[in-house]
């Protein structure tokens, strides 16, 4: 007995649920394309996955929103979730560093904390037939794929998800992607 080829964000052997990362299997009754990423802020959720059935993020302290994406007026939203703008100070070494999207810290010439990618594979996980697709991430810009986006948002460690499958609505496409190593 063979598996169902799934949908998009689609998994299990009868194509039954929506995979780590992605919510919203009962969209595809009404038209979607498949499941649709969580698109939970790396900054402010506590973890990357969502409820099912609403997309919901899980927060950390002091952050809110559908996708744990904002902060009081007084905050700033940082790596380890809202912090008050008085109270914010940048780290100065690795361990009070932390990176996001498969980077690792390093100290820079300067001696301070840097986040570097890694440029030899895709630090996205295989999530099967969604991994080459295009997607629209958060910053409304649309990327070739998973892995690129990834490694955008990696390389400037942005708060960057992706929020659709397929094209953004408003057009801006990232014809090039360069990966600089500095």
């Amino acid at each position: 007995m063979g598996e169902c080829r799934c949908r998009p964000g689609v998994g299990g052997l009868k194509c039954d649920h929506c995979v780590a990362t992605f919510w919203g299997i009962h969209l595809i009754a009404k038209g979607a394309l498949g499941c649709r990423p969580c698109g939970c802020s790396v900054f402010g959720s506590s973890r990357l996955d969502c409820e099912q059935s609403t997309g919901r993020c899980q927060c950390k302290k002091g952050s809110f929103g559908l996708k744990c994406d904002t902060c009081n007026a007084d905050s700033i939203i940082t790596a380890i979730g809202c912090v008050k703008k008085d109270e914010y100070k940048a780290p100065k070494s690795c361990s009070e560093t932390q990176c996001h999207h498969g980077a690792k810290c390093v100290m820079d010439r300067s001696g301070m904390p840097d986040c570097k990618c890694p440029v030899d594979k895709c630090p996205f996980e295989n999530i099967g037939s969604v991994v080459n697709m295009t997607v629209c991430a958060s910053n409304g810009v649309t990327y070739d794929n998973f892995c690129e986006l990834n490694q955008f948002a990696c390389t400037h460690q942005l708060d960057l998800v992706a929020v659709s499958l397929g094209f953004c609505n408003n057009g801006q496409i990232r014809e090039c992607f360069l990966l600089l190593n500095s």
